[in-house]
């Protein structure tokens, strides 16, 4: 009997994630809004310089895919000159649970930020298809500079290894890390973990 009611229990819980997953794979790219005075120049903003954001992929510049730390990651390199004479900025934007890279390449407004501010724009895939669902391992005490079995480790090469690249101008000063869900828990990690590689 109790192993009936648990049978259950964790079927209508499957069920539930399914469903919840369904949606946030269904949700529609983020829509442009009129922004108040003083924020016009937001990501999003239809009545300023802060880009549609919709779904596009757009930008003048280029976008590739590379292995680099043993992750699939999409790179957005801008036409455009730096905002500072330092060098490029550097920001990774890591996807949520239920999603890749792909989907912040399609609806993320990434380019035309890049675009705007001359900067660098890497997109990872969680390694190995991430943990359950795709997450980033950002759960639990276990985090170090020196963990290969973490998502820690695979973070802190990207950045290195990019940052080395000549080609890309990026500016060591000018390296950020942003997140949504599992990729925002991870972010707060990796700011803790690493100060000294990541500014924000």
């Amino acid at each position: 009997m109790f192993s009936r009611v648990r049978k259950r229990a964790i079927g209508a819980l499957l069920a539930a994630g399914l469903a919840v997953a369904g949606l946030a794979v269904a949700a529609p790219a983020a829509q442009a809004i009129t922004c108040p005075p003083g924020f016009e120049t937001l990501p999003g903003c239809t009545n300023g310089g802060g880009g549609s954001g919709g779904g596009s992929t757009g930008g003048t510049g280029t976008w590739t895919t590379e292995t680099i730390a043993g992750m699939s990651v999409r790179l957005y390199t801008p036409t455009t000159a730096a905002a500072l004479p330092s060098g490029r900025a550097l920001m990774i934007s890591l996807h949520g649970c239920v999603q890749k890279a792909s989907d912040l390449q399609s609806a993320g407004n990434w380019a035309q930020t890049a675009d705007e501010y001359g900067m660098i724009v890497a997109l990872p895939d969680a390694p190995n298809g991430g943990v359950i669902l795709g997450c980033w391992d950002y759960y639990d005490a276990n985090h170090s500079r020196s963990a290969p079995s973490r998502h820690d480790d695979n973070l802190l090469s990207l950045a290195s290894t990019l940052t080395a690249r000549t080609s890309l101008d990026i500016d060591a000063d000018q390296v950020y890390v942003s997140g949504l869900s599992s990729g925002g828990g991870q972010t707060m990690v990796m700011g803790c973990l690493a100060p000294d590689v990541f500014a924000g």
